[in-house]
């Protein structure tokens, strides 16, 4: 009898092994491939996150340069009267109100209308729109400030 109690628990051994042991592999390859999944996962959204970061890097950076280009061609065509720069100028002024607030829009439209209005008594109208640029300019100024410190803090977020 004690024969046959072994040879059965071996049998049963042999049979249960098997199955215990492809139970437990499933088991950790399951935790495994949840982990692995996780990670990858992970991975994505950090690379949306900096691809996000970059975009907005690249849109604040694209912003900044119509500031200051429509800064530039301003000042050129208000102080040296160059019709020929007015065409860039005129499309900085049409990009830069895209981007503005609502608050320095009007000012520098006033701007531009007095540029387009300059033929009509010449150095009178010429000294208030500089006077009226050099009003819009701090306010530029602070909006380019506002722009670099974006970056700074959505990096510290």
């Amino acid at each position: 009898m004690n024969a046959t109690l072994i040879t059965a628990a071996i049998a049963l051994g042999a049979v249960i092994s098997p199955a215990i042991t492809t139970w437990i592999n499933n088991h950790f390859k399951l935790k495994y491939m949840d982990h692995e999944e996780a990670s990858k996962n992970q991975e994505f959204l950090q690379s949306i996150q900096e691809k996000q970061q970059l975009d907005s890097k690249n849109q604040i950076s694209h912003i900044k340069t119509i500031y200051e280009k429509y800064a530039s061609y301003t000042s050129t065509v208000i102080a040296t009267n160059r019709k020929e720069k007015l065409d860039e100028q005129s499309e900085y002024f049409g990009l830069i109100q895209l981007y503005l607030p609502q608050d320095l829009l009007s000012d520098v439209q006033n701007v531009q209308n007095s540029i387009i209005n300059k033929d009509d008594e010449m150095n009178k109208t010429m000294e208030q729109t500089s006077n009226l640029f050099l009003n819009v300019l701090p306010r530029l100024n602070d909006e380019v400030a506002k722009l670099q410190a974006l970056p700074k803090q959505s990096a510290n977020r």
